[in-house]
């Protein structure tokens, strides 16, 4: 295989700086090694000093992890103020996930048995109230704390204990 330079033609595997006449070559050979020994090898490496500027840029990032302020983030305090509450949406759903046993608001829609102290017609309204001294009844005698809202009764069960619903 042979190859044309500057209208020579010189064989591949002789092919060298020296096989160029001088008067045809751009550089001399001193100035292409000086070009080249000036150049990085492949596969080479700098300190972070030796780079203009790194060092200063590195220590304004983040090593492995970090945190932000929510104003920090483009569009995060008004996508999370668009998301619904828990309280909200169990206002909404009818249900509540408290566990709380001193709970005196519950959504419309709640239904509740109480224990009653006389005959209350279907339908008919009456305050409901946390029962003193236990954690796990309600009754429509006073003493414990007033549960929020309007309770209609929906039904009997037994002498002394009705369902009541949440109606407003």
């Amino acid at each position: 295989m042979t190859t044309n330079i500057h209208g020579r033609r010189i064989a591949a595997n002789t092919l060298s700086l020296t096989a160029i006449p001088a008067a045809d070559r751009p550089y001399s050979k001193a100035e292409v090694d000086s070009l080249v020994n000036g150049k990085s090898s492949l596969g080479h490496g700098h300190a972070q000093g030796d780079i203009t500027g790194l060092t200063t840029a590195l220590a304004g990032k983040s090593n492995t992890g970090h945190g932000h302020a929510q104003s920090e983030i483009t569009g995060l305090v008004s996508a999370l103020a668009a998301k619904a509450d828990a309280t909200a949406l169990d206002a909404k759903a009818g249900f509540t996930t408290s566990a709380d046993a001193a709970l005196a608001t519950f959504p419309i829609g709640s239904l509740l048995l109480a224990d009653t102290s006389g005959n209350v017609d279907r339908n008919a309204s009456r305050a409901l109230y946390l029962k003193s001294g236990n954690t796990f009844e309600f009754t429509d005698s006073s003493g414990g704390a007033a549960l929020a809202g309007t309770w209609r009764q929906k039904g009997r069960v037994g002498s002394s204990c009705a369902l009541f619903q949440r109606v407003a």
